[in-house]
């Protein structure tokens, strides 16, 4: 039972003594009590005290003599008598006797230091059976101002023998002092308890996490723990009193050895991370610390080592970084604050001017100043403030979310360079190697334009690929026919029918009877008149895999001259001296033959085309005798009758006959024969081999690659749909091969690109006699190769055979100028259709096993197998991701501003999809568009971008046109007319201030309601843009299938423009031809004031890049007309 406080109000009883329990507090021994003393005294009075008189008299004046507080009172409480010390210590009035003993006003009982309270219920008498006296009690006090007193209590009893039961005598000595220093005390030594509890929680703590052992002051062990022993590998007892060193090595040099030692022998704790060798031989990593232990004297007396092991993370490390060594391309991270943290070997060797530069910690602004003081970027000017003019925009490029360019380096390369910002702030870049590319396309543009005629390359899907300006301008289609994305063949057929061109008829039958000749895919030759009278020889190659190559030649005056020739041969004989001299200087050989089929006029270049002799061609002689002859000369292929009879047939219905002939000297002589008035035929015989090499070099440009002369990437890709087909038939296997070469680069950095050139030949070379003659081998640029490996009898077990052949023969030594080279090669196989039923997805998977060779080291070989799977997960996370993009809101438009070049005025706005991710931030188009595409998710997400255009376009300025890129899946299979118009409808913008940007790649699908429904949206007023024209290899005549509104030329072009005289002829030539068809040009990625003075001057309409506004939000758009010579 607790020490309680009277509680206020209450009368304290003295009689509830007993209960109370005594603090432990130190006691000395004491001499007997005056309490003792007085009790003594009244026990030997001889009578019990009266209630008054003379005895308690005395008994107040003994009380009052006492130093100590005491009080008389009997059983029930009542004071008898109390001295003042105790009035004092119990707080009671100086003045009057208290009925009942207990606290004076403004005193209360309180918890003791022990926890107590004395808190009495009422009156009572000690019991009977315990009948005890109290000693050591302690009263707890506070009173109303909060200052504390504690009493010690005893209590005795006197006059026991009464019949009342005696009084009781109470003593009060005040022990506050004491109690609070016990208090404090009791507190203190708790704390020290508590901290001892808290010390050992930590020893178990650190025990149980950390490896821990101690050494004497010379390195031997004398204690190691458990877990120190665990990673070591050896036993506590291998290890007590064996030296430190047991555990050293080989990549702690002597100087951190020397290191370790002198920090600790001077009494300082080292840390750092060991690499030490367990039991087994393996190496582990510790974050170690050492710590120094010291006697009384200030001596070492033992080491304490303390360490945890970081192995895990230090192997990771290591891994990582051989990752991004084995990376072929440039490789690059600066870190938030733009400091070097990573770079490959790759990235230093496209460097060499930097590469002294290229270490931990510097910033990438200090490199790129480093690298104009050093000539690493020609292409910055020569003087300061051309310098600080690079730097400036270099450094804003470096910043931005992402950054995508090409880079010419000193020696002539171009490197592509490519910059990402991650969520977290770093940079990370490539570097690839792009030289063979931009050459491939710089010679293909240069043949384009200088073909003295029209050309067009048309695909399979006869779309109108490329054309060359000469194209637009003799045929007469204007410049909207081709302002969208792709044109295709039909549409420039309906173009024509429209207005005319086909002659009476309709449209729709005269298109269709031409749509029928082109299905035959067969050669083709015709002349063309055009309404404003000039004659257009037509001239189409059918290509392998479908499509065709087309010229166009202005024959007007050729054609005028062969009428003249016509006329004149039926005029009077005072003309024949004017004729025959007319004859001998035409180009072309010319035969005459009248209604009896004789022969009436010829001229001598007739002769020398077919290397005649003159003297045996004499007018009269027949015709089927020419033929005949020219047979013997073996100037003739065919059976003359056979010939002249269909030939008959051709001209009698007023038709035109055409042959084309190869000759044994190998020229191409094409033949027109056309009926003469009154009877009879002429024909004209004309030398097209230059025309017809010409074509067959840009065919061969279009699909061969050209230093090794193997198939391109776009004929790869072709071959292997090609081989898709034919496996849905015959489920026959067939496999994919990718062969990336091994230290190919550094042959080519060693030995320059001319070497490097010679040793991809011969790489070639020997691909291809590894390989059947129906398998296709392949360059894909750089050091990179792919085979079609067609159909075998075991795919797996003859893919490896070849596989290992290759690897044979690439790796064998090459002897080129007197050195011998060693490379090797990397392979990585994806069989159909086990590993892919796309094409697409067959490059991917192979690609993925030769990555995971060039991760294993190289030279190998690899199949694609469900663990390469992984490599492919990445896209299928990102894929789910946009499931519900659309849904989360999470895509949003851009805008990018497209600006009339002469007057500045921005003319429309380029709506640009994008996709902030909730993780990974903005994600670029070109990461999820293909996703988009592929998941059939296009659909849904492009008819929102076209919905959301048309919203944005309402709020902005009238005269200003939105532009929307409409992907080539988004028009398969459904109607583009039936998205639109109700879009349009519901968002009330004028169908004339939208432009749909479509590829060329719609027209290879020769999708008659695709085209018709283009045609009906440009009825709208809507134009249609041929997008990214000059990135594909298909036949410009292509173009004529659709009368595209605009075309955009395509960034790539735009970029050498002004570095290089055949870029500027490309340019100028694409520029004449959509001026020719009467179709706007609009130039993308135009980002400099040269390329915009250079574009302008050529009479480019519009433009469009960074130059004049980056892709911004609606919000930030800004419609104010750009300086095009100042627009930055």
């Amino acid at each position: 039972m607790g020490v309680k406080a009277a509680r206020p109000g209450r009368n304290f009883s003295m009689a509830r003594l007993p209960a109370l329990l005594p603090l432990p507090l130190p006691r000395q021994p004491r001499r007997p009590s005056l309490l003792t003393r007085m009790r003594n005294a009244l026990a030997g009075t001889p009578k019990p005290l009266p209630s008054t008189g003379g005895s308690r008299t005395d008994l107040s004046t003994l009380l009052a003599a006492s130093p100590v507080g005491l009080a008389v009172h009997d059983r029930a409480g009542m004071l008898v008598s109390v001295n003042a010390r105790a009035r004092t210590l119990l707080g009671l009035a100086p003045d009057g006797m208290p009925g009942v003993l207990g606290f004076g006003a403004g005193w209360s009982g309180v918890p003791g230091p022990d926890g107590s309270i004395l808190q009495p219920d009422g009156p009572a008498g000690i019991t009977a059976e315990s009948g005890q006296p109290v000693a050591g009690a302690i009263l707890a006090m506070i009173s109303a101002d909060g200052s504390r007193r504690w009493l010690s209590v005893d209590t005795s009893l006197i006059e026991a023998s009464s019949p009342d039961g005696g009084l009781v005598l109470s003593s009060f000595t005040d022990v506050t002092e004491t109690c609070r220093d016990a208090a404090l005390m009791r507190e203190r030594c708790d704390q020290v308890e508590a901290t001892f509890a808290e010390l050992d929680a930590y020893r178990v703590a650190v025990n149980d996490a950390a490896l821990i052992a101690v050494t004497d002051r010379r390195g031997h062990f004398i204690h190691v723990n458990g877990l120190f022993c665990k990673l070591a590998g050896y036993s506590r007892a291998e290890l007590i009193g064996r030296h430190y060193l047991v555990l050293r090595s080989p990549e702690m040099s002597r100087a951190q050895l020397s290191t370790i030692l002198r920090t600790v022998r001077r009494g300082t704790t080292w840390r750092g991370e060991i690499c030490e060798i367990a039991k087994s031989g393996e190496p582990y990593w510790a974050d170690t610390s050492i710590v120094p232990f010291r006697d009384s004297d200030g001596t070492i007396i033992r080491f304490v080592i303390v360490r945890y092991d970081v192995t895990a993370r230090r192997r990771a490390e290591m891994l990582l970084s051989e990752a991004i060594e084995a990376v072929p391309e440039g490789f690059v991270i600066y870190d938030e604050n733009d400091r070097l943290a990573v770079c490959n070997s790759a990235y230093r060797k496209a460097y060499t001017q930097t590469a002294p530069m290229l270490v931990e910690g510097v910033t990438f602004e200090e490199v790129l100043r480093y690298g104009l003081d050093h000539g690493q970027y020609p292409h910055a000017g020569q003087t300061s403030a051309e310098h600080a003019t690079w730097l400036a925009g270099r450094m804003g490029r470096h910043r931005a979310p992402s950054n995508e360019a090409l880079q010419v380096l000193p020696n002539g390369r171009w490197m592509q360079v490519r910059e990402q910002r991650t969520q977290s702030g770093l940079s990370v870049g490539f570097r690839t190697d792009v030289t063979e590319l931009v050459r491939q396309k710089e010679l293909l543009l240069a043949v384009l334009d200088n073909f003295p005629g029209g050309i067009s390359y048309i695909d399979h899907r006869l779309v109108i690929r490329h054309y060359n300006a000469k194209f637009k301008e003799l045929l007469g289609f204007p410049d909207e026919l081709f302002a969208k994305e792709e044109v295709t063949l039909r549409e420039t057929f309906e173009f024509n029918a429209r207005r005319g061109e086909y002659g009476p008829g309709d449209p729709d039958e005269l298109v269709n009877q031409r749509m029928a000749l082109v299905s035959l895919n067969q050669p083709h030759q015709f002349e063309r008149v055009r309404p404003d009278g000039r004659v257009i020889a037509v001239h189409g190659t059918p290509l392998k895999g479908g499509g065709f190559v087309t010229s166009y030649v202005d024959v007007t005056e050729h054609k005028a001259l062969h009428n003249e020739l016509v006329r004149a041969s039926q005029s009077a004989s005072e003309k024949a001296q004017h004729l025959s001299l007319t004859l001998e200087h035409m180009a072309q050989g010319l035969v005459m033959f009248d209604a009896r089929g004789e022969l009436s006029v010829f001229n001598a270049r007739y002769a020398q085309l077919f290397d005649l002799d003159p003297a045996q061609i004499h007018v009269g002689m027949s015709a089927i005798d020419m033929l005949r002859y020219r047979d013997r000369s073996g100037a003739f292929r065919g059976d003359p009758a056979e010939r002249l009879a269909e030939m008959h047939r051709r001209i009698s219905s007023g038709q035109e006959f055409h042959t084309t002939l190869t000759t044994p000297a190998g020229r191409h002589i094409q033949s027109v024969t056309a009926p003469v008035p009154g009877g009879g035929w002429v024909s004209t015989h004309e030398d097209i081999t230059d025309r017809m090499a010409a074509l067959q070099r840009i065919n061969h440009a279009a699909h061969h690659d050209a230093l090794t002369g193997l198939e391109n990437r776009l004929s790869l890709k072709g071959q292997i749909a090609e081989a898709i087909k034919r496996a849905d038939h015959t489920h026959e296997a067939f496999s994919v091969m990718m062969v990336d070469l091994d230290r190919f680069k550094t042959v080519n950095d060693t030995y320059g690109h001319a070497l490097g050139d010679e040793v991809l030949k011969q790489v070639a070379t020997r691909m291809r006699s590894c390989v059947r003659d129906n398998d296709i081998v392949a360059r894909l640029g750089g050091d990179e190769f792919a085979i079609l490996y067609r159909v075998a009898p075991n795919q797996l077990a003859d893919s490896m055979a070849i596989g290992r052949r290759l690897l044979d023969q690439i790796s064998a030594p090459y002897v080129i100028e007197g050195k011998q080279l060693i490379i090797g090669a990397s392979i990585g196989v994806a069989i159909a259709p086990d590993h892919g039923t796309s094409t697409d997805e067959l490059m991917r998977n192979a690609d993925a096993a030769l990555y995971r060779v060039k991760a294993e080291g190289r030279n190998a070989l690899r199949v694609f197998d469900n663990e390469l799977d992984a490599i492919v997960q990445a896209r299928r996370m990102l894929e789910a991701d946009l499931r519900s993009a659309l849904s989360l809101g999470q895509f949003e438009l851009f805008y990018q501003p497209v600006v009339d070049l002469q007057s500045g005025a921005v003319r429309s706005v380029e709506a640009l999809l994008r996709w902030r991710h909730p993780v990974r931030g903005m994600v670029g188009p070109a990461e999820f568009i293909p996703l988009l595409e592929e998941s059939g998710l296009i659909n849904p997400v492009g008819d929102w971008v076209i919905e959301q255009a048309c919203r944005d376009a309402v709020a902005m300025p009238g005269e200003v046109r939105v532009a929307v890129n409409v992907s080539p899946v988004q028009l398969r299979n459904r109607s583009l007319l039936g998205v639109v118009s109700p879009v349009l409808a519901r968002t009330g913008l004028d169908p004339r201030r939208l432009d749909l940007e479509v590829t060329e790649s719609i027209l290879l699908e020769r999708d008659a309601a695709l085209l018709d429904d283009l045609r009906k949206l440009r009825d709208l007023g809507t134009q249609i843009v041929l997008d990214d024209f000059g990135t594909g290899y298909s036949s410009l005549s292509y173009i004529r299938m659709f009368p595209f509104d605009k075309l955009k030329i395509d960034k790539t072009f735009v970029d050498d423009l002004g570095r290089s005289d055949e870029a500027d002829a490309v340019i100028c030539a694409v520029i004449g031809l959509t001026k020719s068809l009467e179709i706007v040009s609009t130039a993308e990625g135009i980002e400099t004031e040269d390329q915009a003075i250079l574009l302008r001057a050529a009479g480019c309409m519009l433009g469009q890049g960074y130059l004049f506004g980056r892709p911004v939000p609606l919000a930030e758009l800004c419609f104010e007309p750009r300086d095009v010579i100042r627009a930055a």
